[in-house]
């Protein structure tokens, strides 16, 4: 079992309490990330991380020359957002080398004139205030990434998973790679099995039906329907997944920290789990579901300063089967 101690928030003294099981589910969007071994000086002007970035914030960034370094989400709203007051934007990331040249061309289109895309970071000059980038390019096109002097560098780079107050060295758990391991399947440690799991690590998701699929797997086992494998076969299988992510798993292998990452994975991810024997009649992904994240995610790329006002025509019957779902929900059948 597992006893934890409990510090409520308003109120000084702890509480301890003792249960069978501990089901970690404290999100991974609240200790910011920032490249570990970013070549050259210290950065000696301002630096901001998304998760501290509120609209009101915008006009600190007025008159200013500032990075942005990230491609995801935030990345992408916040060079937008920041573009309207700053002087220039240098949104910056590993994604604008690696996608074709058709996309590439809507992204810059989509931006404004004094936003100018950039490769990923790779180091700072020792004056303190100009960074250099990967891939400096050469002949014609040698002047499109040379190095440039900005006052802030904004971070949209993700965040660290944490669980401080799980004791690595008695427990078994490690975050020092930017992902937690050992999991079977992202969720079980396979030396204690359903007792201690781990709800949602997963990103590029759709996040509250995976979540609920989850959680009716850690349930079930809970409850004795599922069956896990053994410690050791767990361990195994654990093991055998994360030796394929970083540079020790060759070239071309996935950077360590998309260990959780599961874009293009998810839905056989979670079909698999649908389909484990004792899961009949537990939570699954209804087929709408999954075409209206395809579909919004598709439009997001080809309008992506309008796709959240905007309703493809291909979205409208797949609207309809979610409203008459939720119908059904509210109403269920009496029986007679």
């Amino acid at each position: 079992g597992w006893r934890l101690t409990l510090n409520r928030k308003g109120r000084s003294e702890r509480e301890e309490g003792a249960f069978d099981a501990l089901v970690v589910c404290n999100g991974h969007f609240e200790v910011p990330r920032k490249p570990r071994n970013l070549a050259g000086a210290a950065f000696l002007g301002a630096q901001m991380h998304s998760r501290d970035y509120k609209r009101s914030d915008a006009e600190v960034f007025r008159g200013k020359n500032v990075l942005v370094v990230g491609t995801g989400p935030s990345g992408d709203d916040l060079s937008r957002e920041v573009s309207a007051v700053a002087e220039n934007v240098y949104w910056s990331g590993r994604l604008f080398k690696r996608i074709d040249a058709a996309k590439l061309g809507r992204i810059k289109e989509s931006v404004a004139e004094n936003v100018h895309l950039r490769p990923n970071i790779a180091k700072v000059a020792e004056d303190g205030r100009t960074v250099h980038f990967e891939c400096q390019g050469g002949g014609d096109n040698s002047s499109a990434f040379a190095p440039v002097a900005v006052d802030t560098i904004l971070w949209c780079t993700g965040y660290e998973y944490a669980v401080p107050f799980l004791d690595g060295r008695e427990v078994g758990v490690s975050t020092a790679q930017g992902r937690i391991e050992p999991l079977y399947e992202h969720l079980f440690h396979p030396k204690f099995g359903a007792s201690l799991s781990f709800i949602g690590l997963g990103f590029k998701i759709l996040p509250f039906p995976h979540f609920e699929i989850q959680a009716a797997w850690v349930a079930r086992c809970l409850a004795g329907k599922c069956t896990l494998p053994t410690e050791q076969e767990m361990a195994e299988r654990a093991r055998a997944f994360y030796d394929g992510f970083g540079e020790a798993a060759g070239p071309g292998a996935p950077a360590v920290e998309y260990t959780h990452c599961m874009d293009g994975i998810q839905w056989s991810y979670l079909q698999s789990i649908s389909d484990q024997p004792g899961m009949e009649g537990a939570a699954h992904l209804p087929p709408w579901k999954r075409e209206m994240y395809d579909v919004n995610r598709k439009k997001k790329g080809l309008h992506p300063t309008e796709y959240r006002d905007l309703v493809l025509e291909e979205e409208l019957p797949l609207i309809q089967v979610g409203l008459e779902e939720v119908a059904r929900s509210n109403n269920p059948p009496v029986p007679t």
